[in-house]
Formats: C-alpha cells, structure tokens, sequence
C-alpha cells in the first residue's frame, strides 16, 4: 500500500514491480517519488523507453498481444516453467535482461 500521508508519516517504501508490473511500478515512482525508498525491476517492459505521447498506445498493443497469446495458449498442451540448472544461470539472465533497459540500473 501507500505510505501514510495523512499522519506526519515520512516513511519511504520499497516498491518492486516485475514485467508490466515494472513498467507499473516505474511510473508510480515518477508521480510520486516522495514515496519511494527504493525501486526495483525484475524483466522490465520496456514501452517507458518511449515518447510520453506514444505510452499509452503502447501499452494498449502490448497488453492486447499479450492477451492473444495467452488464448492461444489455452488451446495448447501446458509448456513447463522454465527451470534454470543453478542460481547463478538465472542470475546472469536477469543480469542480461537488465542491458536492455535504458538508464544505469543495478547489475
């Protein structure tokens, strides 16, 4: 939840946000960045790196191609989740996602 502003409480959160929820978390931190501590993203959509003016055509598109893929999903056998062999595999494909994203993040 939001911090409480209405009691003199100044204290900042932590907000992590993964995938569009990234994206999410990314624009509540620019409106409201007295509220935020900490912000981290894990795979990040990466429509921020756009005009502001062409924002939200593009999360409309992605959410939209997100949605037939899921249909499609549904008529197909279950794909198993992906399983890294070892902590380390995952770490560096995180790490890997993370040079895609505009700006200086944390590797």
């Amino acid at each position: 939840g939001k911090p409480d502003t209405t009691s003199g409480n100044k204290k900042k959160i932590t907000l992590l946000g993964h995938s569009l929820g990234a994206a999410v978390a990314s624009l509540t931190a620019a409106s409201f960045p007295e509220w935020i501590d900490q912000l981290v993203l894990l795979d990040a959509a990466t429509f921020l790196a756009r005009d502001a003016k062409d924002t939200a055509e593009h999360v409309r598109q992605h959410i939209l191609k997100r949605q037939q893929h899921y249909s499609t999903q549904e008529q197909q056998p279950a794909q198993q989740p992906r399983v890294y062999p070892n902590l380390e595999r995952a770490i560096k494909v995180r790490q890997f996602s993370a040079t895609k994203m505009p700006g200086n993040q944390s590797l």
